[in-house]
This record gives C-alpha cells, structure tokens and sequence, in this order.
C-alpha cells in the first residue's frame, strides 16, 4: 500500500500519542496496520480529516470496539452549512444547501454520532462549545418533522431541537468508523 500520505498518518500517530488517555492500552503499530491494510477505513478516516474533523482513535464501551471519531473543538468546518437529511433539503423552497448531513456520510461508510454516543464522547473530550453538531435523530421524531443536534454550554451537553431544513454556519456534524 503505497498510495499513502505519510503526513496523514505521522498526524494521526502524533494525535493519537498525544491523547493516550482516550486509548491507554491500544499500541499505535496496530491502529496503523489496521489503517494501512483496509482502504476503506483509510479513505474515510482521511476524508474526516480533511473536512475539519480532527479524528483520533477513541475505546469506549458504547462503542463496542475501537473507532476513529471526530473529536475537534469545534463542529468540523467543512460538514457545515447543510441540512439533516435529502427529504428536508428538497423540502427548503428558497436557498437550499448543496447537500444534507445523511447524504455527506452515505459516501464513505461513516456513521452519525447518535445521542448516547455523543454524551458518552463529551465525557472524554471538551468540544462543541462554540458551535453545535446534527445528531442520529430516532425515526419517531424525525417522522414528525424534527431532527435533533448537540452542544456544550455551561460545562454540560445539552441536546436540542431543530427543523430539518434549517442549516447554521455553526452546525456541522461528527461521526466515527469502526476499526
């Protein structure tokens, strides 16, 4: 596997050496081999961080496994801007965005951090106190027109919610891959 951009993955080696906490007992020599041998992980994990994402290697039990996640201070600069889903974006009759946060991580293989994952995340990991970031919206409420997203203010996440159509300079959305 050639085909890799070394300064990709000496930044990945250097973040993830850099937080060890957030994996204490992972060795980076697997993390890379894992990274290395499958193109899809490697394509997705570059693609979140060549869209802001900052992603870091993360062992938490709600995971059930290790998984690279965005863990940027801020909601990632380039998911930002867009609705929740294809439905809702179609749905805005004046200024629709160019694309939706579901349509975003169709592409790579990429899951939307849901509530429990995001909450579990902010325990580890101060981010989002700027901005705010979309997050997985069980069926039942988005069947009724909403679609939910998270924050942190006041030392604390909370989760709110939004329209579908609506997109915010300052909403984006974070998401994590399997190893």
């Amino acid at each position: 596997m050639e085909n890799h951009d070394k300064e990709f993955i000496d930044k990945l080696e250097k973040r993830f050496k850099e937080n060890m906490d957030r994996h204490p007992s992972i060795k980076w020599d697997f993390v890379k081999s894992s990274i290395l041998n499958d193109p899809d992980l490697y394509d997705a994990i570059y693609a979140m961080e060549e869209t802001g994402g900052e992603p870091d290697l993360v062992d938490l039990e709600i995971f059930k496994g290790l998984v690279y996640v965005d863990l940027a201070d801020k909601s990632p600069t380039g998911r930002r801007s867009l609705c929740y889903d294809k439905k809702a974006r179609q749905a805005r009759k004046e200024n629709p965005p160019a694309s939706s946060v579901e349509e975003e991580i169709g592409e790579f293989g990429i899951k939307l951090l849901s509530e429990d994952k995001y909450i579990a995340l902010a325990e580890i990991a101060t981010f989002d106190t700027k901005t705010t970031s979309w997050i997985k919206t069980p069926e039942d409420i988005r069947a009724k027109g909403g679609a939910l997203f998270a924050g942190r203010r006041f030392d604390r996440v909370f989760v709110y919610y939004n329209s579908p159509e609506s997109y915010y300079k300052d909403r984006g959305f974070r998401v994590y891959i399997q190893i």
